[in-house]
């Protein structure tokens, strides 16, 4: 579960894995062994920086490019599934203003199994410095964060992440496993934000 991520972040940002109950052995009792083939090809590590755990966490990334294509990448909540890493669908339900609110849906090949999760994401747009983002509904307990952006040189901006996220499970091997997916998913969205701006900013 800002698709960072998700992308409201989760965006990406969110892997909330739905048929994350169902998982049987190595999983349940040895969280560690669940290894994750994700649904695209990745984007080459960028530096992308993640601190946390357990459901709190801030991912920095520095980028290269345009305000408006920083903003268009973070705020294209229709197109996010060809870009962000595990994302399948993406769509804005609701628009008006700087409000938003769009579905999301990722899936997570975890070994034998495919697992989706789906949310609906409340968005507050302040254009160009900050997105503030909650799950109002879905298959997650909470989810809740910021995007905001910061210049560091004429070309160059700080993208941070920070996110809250709960999962709706009880079992603690299976939260482990949730989280896991999860830390790594974030990373995986700030680097593909970052390719992806580039890319749009027309630096190679």
């Amino acid at each position: 579960m800002f698709n960072l991520l998700p992308i409201n972040l989760i965006f990406v940002l969110f892997p909330l894995l739905s048929g994350l109950q169902d998982l049987q052995q190595p999983c349940l009792t040895s969280p560690n062994s669940c290894l994750i083939n994700v649904t695209k090809s990745q984007p080459k590590r960028v530096n992308a920086f993640l601190t946390g755990s357990e459901g709190q966490y801030t991912a920095i990334v520095a980028v290269t490019g345009d305000i408006d294509n920083i903003w268009e990448v973070l705020t294209d909540y229709d197109n996010f599934d060809q870009y962000l890493p595990n994302v399948t669908e993406s769509t804005v339900l609701e628009s008006d203003g700087n409000q938003q609110v769009y579905r999301q849906v990722q899936s997570f090949p975890i070994l034998f199994f495919a697992s989706k999760g789906t949310v609906k994401i409340s968005v507050t747009e302040t254009y160009p410095t900050k997105i503030e983002f909650t799950a109002i509904e879905g298959d997650v307990k909470h989810l809740k964060g910021t995007w905001t952006i910061r210049p560091m040189t004429d070309e160059q901006y700080l993208i941070t992440h920070t996110v809250s996220v709960e999962p709706d499970l009880d079992s603690s091997n299976l939260r482990t496993v949730f989280f896991n997916i999860y830390e790594d998913s974030l990373q995986q969205t700030l680097e593909a934000i970052k390719v992806e701006v580039e890319k749009r900013s027309g630096i190679e």
